[in-house]
Formats: structure tokens, C-alpha cells, sequence
């Protein structure tokens, strides 16, 4: 599935960016609860086959889940904060970006502390999204709707997108004790993360983001329907998709992807899903089983997708220097998702690879596969 995960991570680039040779593909919230989804499939696919018997401990798989996230993180942190001190020095009246943030705002000493600590760990940059900060004491308040609050808070953030890590580590919290258990149980609490979006979209009327996209409790069940994925997925895991199948099926995936934002909308939609939305998740929860099949062994494959978790960290970094330094030429959406691949490609090869090697070092008695993407 890594040319899939790849185009979703281009998705994303095209929202925050414009659209790459003309495709907004699927926009970026689909995209992000899109990856949520196959999070799932993937952690229940090593929590019930890779981190089992001697390997089972909680310590363990949260361990290697956070060497997986972190290394990448800082590495783009540092590389953030790197630039924006080189745009600052550069610029004519040496206006820093982000820390110019810090200084006109000033923030309190309990808005800092939060500020500094979330940018670290990435926990609570979701949170930050639910919040406003008072340009007369520096101080945070909690608010319904971020996008009326000036400045916004995640512009205090180096790595904005973080915020959907935050929801990833949470997750990562809870899926063992989640996603080894029964199907009728992870489908009671699908149920319970509906009817938490059903109370909040419709009888609290919080109709707008960050409710509808960043709230964890209605997140929650696109990673659940990624493990309801992976029981599917067990109960096919035997057959043989011959190749002109398993083409068929990416190459359709692909195309719809790609081409999302072509397709017809309806004057239908549940909370602030169209149509063609809830059909594309569904699309990929009953692919997923299949698609993983027919890739799990192509290693290329699992090369390409590899490269979707940093291309999302470093395309706002990427896209910062070319807009600053950048020939006209250049600062266009394509180029921008090139050179976040090409920076992606070498910050794996020097940081992800030896990494993977020790991670993998830790299990015992491996037997699962694409274990590059787990």
C-alpha cells in the first residue's frame, strides 16, 4: 500500500500548498483520516502477529512505535528552526518567522512552558487547535472555533501538521488494549466514537474544524475501521490475487485518488461528509485487505510508502525555503512535492534506515510481512 500512502501524503501537500499538475486529489482532511484508517490495519496487523508471545509487552511496541515517530520529528524540528532563523537573518528587517510570534504575543510563563513542551514531544499540538492565546496577559483560553482567534495558536508551532502525530501517539496508547480484542467489541466502540461526532456535530452544534477532523474521540473510529480492516483481511489472507487483478484494484485506487476532486458531489452529506467522501473511506476499508495482499511483497512498494511520513513533516519546510529563496520558477506546488520527496528520500537513508535496523533488533522471532512499513 505505499504508493497509496504516498498520494495521501500528497494530498496533503496539495492542501496546504495548491494543486500538484492541477490534482487537489483528495484534500487534506480525507487524506489525514484516510492514514488513520490504515494506521489501524497496520497496528493490528503487528499487535496480533508481530508483538505476540515473548514480544507481547506494552513497553515494547510503544517504544519501537516512538523511535519510528520521533527521530524524523526532531531531525525536521531542528531543521525548521534552522530555517526560520535563516529567512529571519536574511530578510531586511530580520523578522524571524514564528519566534516573531513569540515576541509581539508574549506569551505567559504557563503558555510558554506549554508552547516549548508540545513542539518537543508532539503531544498536545491536537489540543492547541482547541485553543486561543489572549493578546492582552499572553495567556491560553479555550475556544470553539481557532479560526477566530488572532493570531492562531498552531502558528506557534515549528511542524503545524503535528498536530495529527499527537492523535497517532494516543492511539498508539490505547491499541493494545484495544486492538486484540474481540470484533464485536472494536465495533461497540466504533459506536461509541459515532455517537460522540453525532452529539457533538448535531445536538452541541460544534459543526466546524477542529470538532469534525481533530477531536480523538471522533477520530477514533477511522482507526477502528482500519483494524475491522484487518479482520477482513484474516479471513483472506490465504488467497492469490493474480496480478492482473491486483493491478486493476491499485490502479483504480490510484486514479481515484488522483482524481478525487474531479469527481461529481451530491447535495447530500452526513456531518461535514460528502457523498463522494464516505465512499472513498469505504473504498478503503474493504481494499485495504486486498491491496495489502497483492503488495506486501513488493519491496518497492513498502520503499515509496516510507516516504509518505516524512514527506508530510518537511512539505511546509520545503515550501518556506523555496518561497523565501526560490527562483519564481520554482515555487510551484510540483516542485515543492519533488523536492519534499528528494529531501525525504535522503533523510530516510540517513536516519530512518539505521534506526529501522535496531528496531528490528529488538523482536524476537520474526515472521510478518513488509516489516519496513511496521
Amino acid at each position: 500500500m505505499g504508493v497509496l500512502r504516498l498520494l495521501l501524503a500528497l494530498s496533503v501537500v496539495a492542501s496546504h500548498i495548491g494543486p500538484i499538475f492541477g490534482f487537489q486529489m483528495t484534500g487534506g482532511s480525507l487524506a489525514v483520516q484516510s492514514f488513520f484508517m490504515i494506521s489501524g490495519f497496520y497496528m493490528s496487523l503487528i499487535l496480533n502477529e508481530k508483538y505476540i508471545g515473548i514480544n507481547s509487552s506494552f513497553k515494547l511496541f510503544i517504544t519501537n512505535r516512538l523511535l519510528k515517530i520521533y527521530p524524523l520529528y526532531f531531525s525536521v524540528l531542528i531543521l525548521s528552526l534552522l530555517v526560520c532563523l535563516i529567512v529571519g537573518f536574511t530578510s531586511a528587517d530580520h523578522d524571524i518567522p514564528v519566534f516573531n510570534l513569540y515576541e509581539a504575543t508574549k506569551p505567559n510563563g504557563l503558555t510558554w512552558a506549554y508552547l516549548i513542551t508540545t513542539n518537543i514531544i508532539i503531544w498536545g499540538q491536537d489540543i492547541v487547535m482547541f485553543m486561543g492565546i489572549s493578546p492582552q496577559n499572553g495567556a491560553l483560553y479555550l475556544t470553539g472555533n481557532f479560526w477566530n482567534t488572532s493570531p492562531a495558536l498552531y502558528n506557534f508551532l515549528f511542524i503545524p501538521q503535528g498536530w495529527s502525530l499527537a492523535l497517532e501517539l494516543t492511539f498508539y496508547l490505547c491499541a493494545p488494549y484495544l486492538l486484540r480484542k474481540r470484533t464485536s467489541w472494536i465495533l461497540t466502540v466504533v459506536m461509541l466514537s459515532l455517537l460522540i461526532r453525532i452529539v457533538t456535530f448535531y445536538s452541541l452544534s460544534l459543526q466546524n474544524d477542529p470538532w469534525t477532523y481533530r477531536f480523538f474521540p471522533c477520530e477514533l473510529m477511522f482507526f477502528l475501521l482500519g483494524a475491522i480492516s484487518y479482520r477482513i483481511y484474516t479471513e483472506y489472507r490465504d488467497i492469490k490475487i493474480p496480478t492482473y487483478a491486483g493491478l486493476i484494484l491499485q490502479t483504480s485506487i490510484i486514479v481515484i485518488t488522483i482524481a478525487f476532486a474531479l469527481l461529481p458531489q451530491f447535495p447530500i452529506q452526513a456531518f461535514h461528509f460528502q457523498v463522494r467522501d464516505v465512499l472513498y473511506l469505504f473504498l478503503i476499508l474493504i481494499s485495504m485487505p486486498f491491496l495489502f495482499i497483492f503488495t506486501k511483497n513488493y519491496r518497492f512498494d513498502s520503499k515509496i510508502g516510507e516516504l509518505s511520513y516524512t514527506v508530510y513533516l518537511v512539505h511546509l519546510l520545503v515550501a518556506k525555503l523555496l518561497y523565501t529563496f526560490g527562483p519564481e520558477l520554482l515555487k510551484t506546488p510540483a516542485f515543492i512535492a519533488l523536492i519534499s520527496i528528494l529531501l525525504s528520500f535522503f533523510l530516510n537513508l540517513a536516519i530512518a534506515v539505521p534506526i529501522e535496523r535496531q528496531r528490528q533488533k529488538r523482536i524476537k522471532k520474526i515472521d510478518v510481512a513488509q516489516v519496513g512499513v511496521l
